[in-house]
């Protein structure tokens, strides 16, 4: 007897896995915005000299260290016998120099959502899906973080309803912010100053600085004329320096250095939010196992959306068991 095989599956079937989309429209006469009407003092969305001023020094100590490895000060420095330098890099000088205890942040993966980014649908579907994570964590409000383009689409959904969205905190990634910031020192030959300040408001989880460092980059993307960042950077100072009155508890969890990532537990190791995000989800999906070479595979896409949260934690448990085997 012969088994008949012609039926059997190779594959599993295609099924329709894709959650529900909320659907939302942002267009029309848009509301009032009134958050911020003879509410925020000027100063607050200022650099803070004082604390510029601080960093500069640190930075400049550093260099005069390394420039004069043998004698500094009257105090006598080791001095190695093949003249290599004795003074550690920029980051070992601030790893020295910073108290704080660093705590490992943990990276979960969420069931992502089929949908387009651009589209104010799916934008208000991931607002709601996150209230809906942070009322069973037992949290009294979000924070999110997304790069310009959406972040825009986010603020004006707030705007739309602003009661349903009174317990979001919406942050602008810093990752995008430093890389067009960036490209205005590269095309303009800007001094470089602000961009090691910023630099090192991440990793040593500076809130403060990293607020005056915006405000400070918010006037030459005025000068330059890129609309975008100099019409919504504003936006966001005002939000942030209004956390303490808005959110207070988010605030302070900022000012202990919580509004940035660290995945290695070392001190000044700490990275962005959307930095993370580009680390992790974003890099398990264009490589080996991800959605490069499926996309246009209805069955296959929809498969790898089923599963690909579940196993991407999986494989970053190991990684995270083997380094601290």
């Amino acid at each position: 007897m012969f088994a008949d095989h012609s039926q059997r599956l190779k594959s599993l079937k295609t099924q329709d896995v894709s959650q529900t989309m909320l659907e939302f429209s942002a267009y029309g006469k848009k509301p009032p915005v009134t958050n911020f009407v003879r509410k925020m003092q000027q100063e607050r969305c200022m650099c803070n000299e004082g604390l510029s001023s601080l960093i500069c020094q640190m930075d400049v100590a550093w260099a005069l260290v390394r420039l004069c490895p043998t004698r500094l000060f009257e105090v006598e420095l080791i001095s190695s016998p093949t003249g290599e330098q004795q003074v550690s890099s920029w980051t070992g000088f601030n790893v020295i120099i910073h108290q704080s205890i660093q705590m490992h942040t943990t990276v979960g993966y969420c069931r992502m959502i089929h949908g387009s980014s651009t589209e104010f649908s799916t934008v208000y579907t991931l607002m709601k899906k996150i209230q809906v994570i942070m009322i069973s964590l037992g949290q009294s409000y979000t924070v999110i973080t997304f790069e310009l383009a959406i972040c825009i689409k986010a603020k004006e959904i707030q705007w739309c309803q602003p009661e349903e969205f009174a317990n979001t905190v919406i942050r602008m990634g810093s990752l995008h912010i430093i890389l067009n910031y960036l490209s205005l020192v590269m095309e303009k030959s800007m001094k470089g100053q602000m961009l090691l300040q910023f630099l090192r408001a991440e990793p040593s989880e500076d809130w403060l600085l990293h607020l005056s460092i915006i405000a400070a980059m918010t006037p030459h993307f005025y000068a330059f004329d890129i609309p975008n960042y100099s019409k919504w950077l504003p936006v966001y100072l005002s939000d942030m320096n209004n956390l303490p009155q808005s959110h207070p508890i988010a605030h302070q969890e900022f000012i202990y250095g919580d509004h940035s990532v660290n995945r290695s537990g070392n001190p000044i190791s700490n990275v962005s939010s959307d930095m993370a995000l580009e680390e992790s989800i974003n890099r398990d999906s264009k490589t080996k196992g991800g959605i490069v070479g499926i996309s246009k595979e209805s069955g296959a896409l929809e498969r790898w959306f089923l599963t690909s949260h579940q196993w991407e934690a999986i494989t970053t448990a190991l990684k995270y068991m083997r380094h601290a085997g």
